[in-house]
């Protein structure tokens, strides 16, 4: 297949879809508390002041209260909720999309579609007083979202469960299309995983007609990319110089190694003769850019508004109309031709093209914005046939004047250049230091005198830009260094082994993660790293090989462990595990701990619990069979029943615990 391997060992970082509703709950202050009148709960949003900085900044304040205690039956305090983002909100809104450049042909690396974040809860009130103030880990965003009973199950583990297997570019269409061999296409994938790649490489399998071998090339590549950079590939024929005879090709990313980082994408030529092509690109909900070829009969019409006034020529008792103001709006109906295949999914995915909040069309002249006014989109239909769908489209601004020039030549201007602003360090593939600097910011300025140019205009320093101002090394910077290196992880994970012999029970494996293996410019941006290592080894597999297998014919004991303690005058149960014949453990009261006598062996057993209270009113309380996820809310005298609880050697003592309900 001569298709590049995939690269191994990735650790997919999560993010948070800023097109979506995020929602932060803070914490109910103490129970304990004497009075909760007056409790106050704040939220603050930090967030860099311009991407890649290494500083934080306060965006927003929220202030909230926390829902009231209902203390009539069991007390539950749910703190203060709060809605910090949605779509076109306070993180969404500072994030942008850059649209490709006509004819682009290289990868561009867009810095402004991601960012990380922090939240900061402060609570502050009550009796006695309160006063806390907890900094949160850095979190991570990106301008992207998910239909909504989608982002219910994968909001939170998209981009770091979901991407690790399916390493999406972002587009939902077929991976698999037909397109012109002139068509403009591009593909987007974001970075956002470690270790990061110290080089970025487009290539491409070229299939030809006449049966000629195959050809694997790299067709572009980028370095020195910075960690949750969205790259923007062009990918179409023009742009990757596919021959004229191929029959399709395939693309893909690889690092330096040609190590395969993406998915691969087929592009099938088009050659045939049709009736227009007309190309739509815009946004699609993961952040990429798409287009679609209409192929079908289309029509541009001009709608025109004109204002009249009336005007007395002293001449005749009929005044004369004046037309005072002429202007008109264009717009474009056309069909999308039918779909030569999986018409199925490309009417699903026009759903994309109906929601986009960004369109174009692409003209000779450059790209020409689009509003959709076709208000219905019907994209499932249970017959089969042949499927096509008319589009209706306002085009461009509002136009008062008429003209057919020629896409404008380049006009003679004062010549400008770009000069770095904020100096950073340039990190390796783990968050450290490297030894280089570079900066990351631009800001125009007139090359005869360095005056600002206006108005003042900003943008991001970012390799493939043509005014990209390449790093530095600085004798200054120790390689390896960094000023706030992650802390160890050793902590055991949550799989047990399950390929041990017989007659052995598997147990957990303890992840490790040394001390100081990342590194960040900001305090937690390293723990976040290892934090990320940590989840994407916590794993079935990982455990497999790693995890112990324990003898598993050693016998067992029961043991309650009764924490429970009388509030405001209440009793607090007595509970024992009832056997066929006798008390396995008996009489464990408020604060008291016993043991089975006897011992008994490895298998699947029915737990019986009995409660007693000797007076009223009763303290409800929770029965749990600890290390077996399995729990029971008691607010009276009664028997309570754990159906078949596998209880093996590593469990004894197996303990039931009695809290406070």
């Amino acid at each position: 297949m001569l298709i590049d391997p995939l690269k191994s060992g990735l650790v997919f970082l999560p993010m948070h879809f800023t097109r979506n509703a995020l929602i932060h709950t803070i914490a109910a202050a103490d129970p304990e508390l004497s009075s909760r009148a007056g409790l106050k709960y704040f939220l603050d949003i930090e967030v860099p002041p311009y991407p890649n900085a290494s500083i934080f900044e306060t965006l927003s304040t929220s202030e909230g209260r926390e829902v009231p205690v209902d203390s009539s039956a069991v007390a539950v305090y749910e703190g203060a909720t709060f809605r910090y983002n949605n779509i076109n909100g306070k993180i969404d809104g500072l994030l942008t999309y850059q649209a490709p450049t006509k004819g682009q042909n290289q990868v561009s690396v867009i810095v402004t579609q991601t960012t990380p974040f922090r939240l900061r809860e402060r609570v502050q009130g009550g009796t006695p007083a309160v006063d806390t103030d907890v900094e949160g880990t850095t979190k991570y965003a990106i301008k992207a979202g998910l239909d909504h009973k989608d982002f219910e199950a994968w909001g939170e583990q998209f981009w770091n469960l979901y991407q690790a297997e399916a390493r999406q570019f972002l587009t939902w269409l077929p991976p698999d299309r037909w397109i012109s061999p002139t068509q403009e296409e591009y593909l987007s994938f974001v970075l956002n995983f470690t270790p990061i790649p110290q080089e970025v490489r487009l290539r491409a399998r070229v299939v030809y007609q006449d049966g000629t071998e195959p050809t694997v090339s790299t067709k572009m590549s980028v370095s020195r990319t910075p960690l949750l950079s969205v790259l923007q590939c062009p990918v179409g024929p023009v742009a990757l110089s596919i021959p004229v005879n191929a029959k399709y090709y395939e693309v893909w990313l690889t690092d330096e190694n040609n190590l395969r980082l993406s998915e691969v994408r087929r592009y099938w030529i088009d050659a045939m003769p049709t009736l227009a092509d007309r190309y739509v690109m815009y946004v699609n909900s993961l952040g990429g850019w798409d287009t679609l070829r209409l192929i079908g009969q289309g029509s541009e019409r001009l709608t025109v508004r004109q204002t009249l006034a009336e005007r007395d020529l002293n001449t005749s008792t009929v005044p004369e109309l004046i037309v005072i103001n002429s202007e008109g709006d264009r717009s474009l109906t056309v069909s999308t031709g039918y779909f030569r295949q999986d018409s199925a999914v490309y009417l699903r995915c026009l759903q994309d093209l109906a929601l986009s909040p960004v369109r174009y069309l692409l003209t000779d002249k450059g790209l020409e914005s689009l509003r959709l006014t076709s208000n219905q989109l019907e994209y499932l239909n249970d017959e089969r046939k042949l499927e096509a769908r008319v589009l209706t489209f306002d085009l461009g601004e509002t136009t008062s004047n008429f003209s057919r020039m020629a896409p404008s030549p380049p006009q003679p201007t004062r010549p400008t250049r770009w000069r770095g602003l904020n100096l950073r360090y340039i990190l390796n593939a783990f968050g450290k230091r490297t030894g280089e600097v570079g900066f990351a910011q631009l800001e125009k300025v007139y090359a005869d005198n360095e005056e600002l140019y206006k108005p003042i205009t900003r943008k991001p320093n970012t390799p493939g830009d043509p005014d990209y101002l390449a790093p530095i090394v600085s004798s200054a910077v120790v390689a390896g260094s960094t000023p706030f290196p992650s802390v160890a992880i050793s902590r055991v994970g949550t799989y047990n082994r399950s390929n041990c012999a017989s007659g052995f029970v598997g147990g957990p494996a303890t992840i490790v993660i040394p001390a100081g293996k990342y590194g960040g410019e900001r305090p937690g941006d390293a723990d976040a790293l290892a934090e990320a290592e940590y989840v994407a080894l916590n794993t079935q597999a990982y455990a497999d090989d790693n995890g112990s297998c324990i003898n598993n014919t050693v016998p067992f004991v029961f043991r309650i462990q009764n924490n429970t303690s009388s509030v405001g005058g209440t009793d607090t149960p007595v509970v024992a595990i009832a056997g066929e014949s006798a008390d396995i453990v008996a009489n464990t009261s408020a604060g008291g701990t016993q043991t089975s006598s006897s011992t008994y062996t490895p298998g699947t057993y029915n737990i019986l619990c009995r409660v007693a209270y000797a007076t009223t009113p009763m303290q409800a309380c929770t029965l749990q069979v600890v290390g077996k996820g399995r729990t029971a809310t008691v607010t009276g005298n009664g028997l309570f029943l754990f159906e078949n609880v596998v209880i093996n050697s590593p469990d004894s003592p197996l303990t039931i615990k009695v809290e406070n309900a």
